[in-house]
């Protein structure tokens, strides 16, 4: 029976994350950039150095090989021996995962 429950928290657990991605918005999400990553980060499409060279553009975050959602939740989530803890809420945080994707090469 404690199985079935935790597959059950697993899969619905999931499917929230699921929905809360695919709800991001890009525009909130360059918001959240700008507020939060880009005393660090190059935000912006096109921008090719960050201001911290330790930090990658988002540009390549989201061009990297094999990047999704899911992907990007995780790595911020993470902890980085150069990244300092950010803590956003769920919202900002599938906005910004929504503008990283966002900057990908079509």
């Amino acid at each position: 029976m404690k199985l079935i429950s935790a597959v059950t928290l697993a899969l619905l657990t999931a499917v929230a994350a699921a929905r809360a991605q695919e709800s991001g918005e890009p525009r909130r999400g360059l918001a959240v950039a700008r507020a939060n990553c880009a005393p660090c980060h190059a935000v912006a499409r096109g921008d090719r150095a960050s201001p911290n060279p330790l930090a990658p553009p988002f540009q390549r975050v989201a061009n990297t090989r094999g990047m999704t959602a899911m992907a990007l939740n995780h790595f911020m989530h993470s902890a980085h021996e150069t990244m300092p803890l950010i803590i956003l809420s769920p919202d900002d945080q599938w906005h910004l995962v929504a503008y990283i994707l966002s900057l990908r090469s079509r």
